[in-house]
């Protein structure tokens, strides 16, 4: 027998959304006496799940006696033209999971597509059901967590992978990673708004799970594995976190010029936009005067580039000197702002632009968090004596791990200031990269579940302690300094090179492409776009910016190594 769980209805991500949830009895029970242990259906299995439901999302109908094979959950979610207008979710220990989950997915699309009556509806819908694109989320058991806060929870779950579950007596409730990711939900989060949406009360969800716990409220993470249509009627593409594995073999010379070409097109679309969101294509936050002033500097650095083969130069010169134009006009501006203009207008060949971005990184006094920038920005003016003042204070550290929050900008200081001779701080520069060697996630560390992350820095203290887009600041750097025989001699080029393979593996894996289109309002909007992690896929365009330049510096490097030759310009 079946206990079908009211539609609740959810404020997400200021979206209104509806999801429903069957929950067995034996279910129930299951989740209760779940084992200590977590595990999710197969990729095998779940394309064989999502080749028995197409037929029936094609047809608009679930046949009464379908049967499937048993999950323990599933989610069903379609997609229309960009926007997602059914989903439904299930949870239990029986084959009935697949099937309601598709019942409830269509009656919300039906719902959305058909709003009012009309007598050629099951036509229309025929019609528009072969335009539908399908994600599909299967779950392993539900494993009790006991937390105290919503933090530790987050803490507990592995984003985009776990799905969350609540259950207060006999109901319950599931958010699924899918969602959490095209929400921007955390753990913590979704699970405190399950407690309000079961409960009708949405200050109860404000209470940390300790506090829960005495009234029967219990909590549950299902692992997960997914599988989605890239466009309708196509196959369905095993997902790892809502998107593709980038390999190590796919990083070689092409693919990064490949990359890079897609992010500088990226940039180009999004210059002034400071937080991209995908899944609705909207701007979070406009750049602000400095962010600008790095897109700006980002693309010029491709424009230049000799490895620029079919970029859109011709479209992107214009673009950053349209930038370095406003910059310029400004009565004021950032220290760091102007020295990234400035450097910009150099590489642009324009110095009627750098002169009055040059006067405003003069007369500026950077904060502690613009030093560095401005540093650079002074040695690459020829301000050498004012650079060494401003990076005297920066390299006074306890320990040479201190110095990652400068780069890139610190660390080309140093060798813009050290012209031909030797640099000062090479020692500090290199045990510097000893150390963040060290906190780079391994295939060992991470193992298959987490592949994604691997080659990725950890130098996070945030509630989820993984590897982020911030891997891109030391990342430019590290790519200069293994062509700088100062800082890396030839007998260790090789081992520094597998290193800075998997860093650049980990940033090539945040970028957007197809596969993640499934998350996304416009996916050709969000290609190329540089997520915030893996499981955040918010795209900060310093994150484009800055991993523009690493692919660059890296070219170049692989260049002046003669592991690769500049590929053709335009």
């Amino acid at each position: 027998m079946l206990l079908r769980i009211n539609t609740v209805q959810r404020l997400v991500a200021s979206s209104r959304w509806v999801l429903g949830l069957v929950l067995t009895c034996a279910a129930a029970g299951a989740i209760a006496q779940a084992p200590n242990r977590i595990t999710a259906p197969t990729q095998v299995e779940a394309v064989r799940a999502f080749e028995r439901l197409q037929p029936w999302v094609r047809g608009f109908a679930v046949p009464d006696d379908a049967a499937a094979d048993e999950f323990a959950g599933a989610c069903v979610t379609l997609h229309w033209r960009g926007r997602v207008i059914g989903r439904g979710e299930a949870i239990g220990l029986g084959t009935a999971t697949l099937p309601d989950a598709t019942r409830l997915a269509l009656d919300e699309a039906r719902a959305a597509l058909m709003p009012l009556p009309r007598p050629d509806a099951d036509e229309a819908l025929a019609l528009r059901a072969g335009e539908i694109a399908i994600s599909l989320e299967l779950a392993g058991t539900p494993v009790p967590v006991e937390v105290g806060t919503y933090s530790e929870l987050t803490a507990t779950l592995s984003p985009g992978i776990d799905a969350i579950a609540v259950r207060i007596g006999d109901a319950g409730d599931v958010v699924f990673p899918l969602e959490m990711l095209r929400t921007r939900q955390q753990a913590g989060s979704a699970a405190s708004r399950l407690v309000g949406a079961l409960t009708g009360d949405a200050m109860l969800g404000l209470r940390q799970p300790a506090e829960l716990a005495p009234a029967g409220v219990g909590f549950f993470r299902l692992a997960t594995v997914a599988v989605a249509q890239q466009t309708p009627g196509g196959a369905a593409v095993p997902l790892l976190r809502g998107g593709r594995l980038v390999l190590l073999a796919d990083t070689d010379a092409r693919a990064i010029r490949d990359q890079a070409r897609s992010t500088l097109g990226w940039l180009l679309r999004h210059a002034e936009t400071g937080v991209y969101l995908p899944s609705n294509d909207s701007v979070l936050r406009e750049a602000d005067a400095t962010q600008q002033a790095m897109v700006a500097f980002a693309i010029a650095r491709a424009v230049g580039s000799p490895h620029r083969a079919r970029w859109p130069s011709d479209d992107a010169r214009p673009v950053a000197i349209h930038i370095v134009q406003g910059l310029a006009d400004r009565a004021s501006l950032p220290p760091a702002a102007a020295a990234l203009g400035f450097a910009a207008s150099e590489l642009l060949g324009r110095p009627d632009l750098g002169a009055s971005l040059r006067e405003h990184l003069l007369i500026g006094v950077p904060d502690d968090r613009q030093r560095a920038i401005a540093a650079w920005g002074m040695a690459v003016a020829g301000e050498s004596e004012r650079a060494r003042e401003l990076i005297a204070e920066l390299r006074s550290v306890e320990h040479a791990g201190q110095l990652i929050v400068h780069m890139p900008w610190l660390g080309w200081t140093e060798q813009i200031l050290a012209g031909d001779g030797a640099i000062p701080n090479a020692v500090g520069l290199r045990e510097m990269r000893r150390l963040i060697a060290g906190f780079q996630l391994t295939p060992a560390d991470a193992g298959p579940e987490n592949a994604d992350l691997v080659g990725g820095i950890v130098f996070t203290s945030g509630p989820v302690p993984l590897p982020t887009w911030q891997s891109a600041r030391p990342a430019a750097f590290l790519a200069s300094m293994l062509r700088d025989p100062r800082l890396t001699e030839p007998t260790e080029v090789g081992d520094r090179l597998v290193d800075h393979a998997g860093l650049v593996r980990f940033l090539m894996q945040l970028a957007a492409t197809q596969t993640e289109g499934h998350l996304y309002r416009d996916p050709a909007s969000a290609a190329g776009g540089i997520r915030a992690a893996t499981w955040d896929h918010s795209m900060p365009i310093e994150a484009s910016a800055l991993t523009l330049i690493t692919l660059l510096e890296t070219l170049d490097s692989l260049a002046e190594l003669q592991a690769d030759p500049p590929g053709p310009a335009d």
